[in-house]
């Protein structure tokens, strides 16, 4: 590896205790999910903090008895094995990539998100680079206007909204670096 700087972005992620100390202390172990409605395979890192306390309170809701803390690292984003799904020419040509696929291996188009993307990765050569993937979640669930701040219900052009989240999804543990638990 070169000495030259590399796109990165810090990232956070919730989990328990063992498996993050785990993420911490072993530089190869990534905490995987094979989510087929998000990016598919992969350890999946909020853009800021806030998203990432929310998370852990939700997962504290959810299991009151386990202990969950957060970490964060430096995610290399490097344009050649990104997968940008913020861009709409990237998303345009997988679109026109799924269907190939599925022409070619008798498949419903219709799947969630996930395993597309896994799919392709592990079909097209040219994908198998791919290392990050880069996503919008929109958590307004209810299209409510909840921060009067950012919103404005006065102007109906394009806006800025506080309801979409980034999210990075690694699929390999040498593009996240920098690893620490986060109080």
């Amino acid at each position: 590896m070169s000495d030259k700087l590399r796109t990165n972005v810090k990232g956070y992620h919730v989990n328990d205790n063992e498996r993050c100390l785990k993420f911490i202390s072993e530089e190869k172990y990534l905490i995987t999910s094979k989510d087929k409605f998000w990016l598919g395979f992969g350890m999946y890192f909020w853009d800021n903090n806030s998203n990432a306390e929310y998370w852990k309170k939700q997962k504290i809701k959810k299991e009151p008895n386990v202990t969950y803390i957060k970490v964060s690292s430096n995610i290399f984003i490097d344009e050649e094995y990104l997968l940008d799904l913020t861009d709409v020419n990237i998303v345009n040509g997988l679109e026109y990539l799924w269907k190939l696929y599925c022409k070619k291996k008798k498949e419903e188009e219709n799947q969630p998100l996930g395993i597309k993307i896994d799919k392709l990765i592990e079909f097209f050569e040219d994908m198998k680079s791919i290392k990050v993937i880069k996503g919008i979640g929109n958590y307004d669930i209810n299209h409510n206007k909840t921060n009067t701040f950012i919103n404005k219900e006065s102007y109906s052009g394009p806006q800025i909204d506080c309801n979409l989240k980034a999210i990075y999804c690694a699929r390999n543990y040498g593009f996240v670096v920098n690893r620490k638990v986060e109080s």
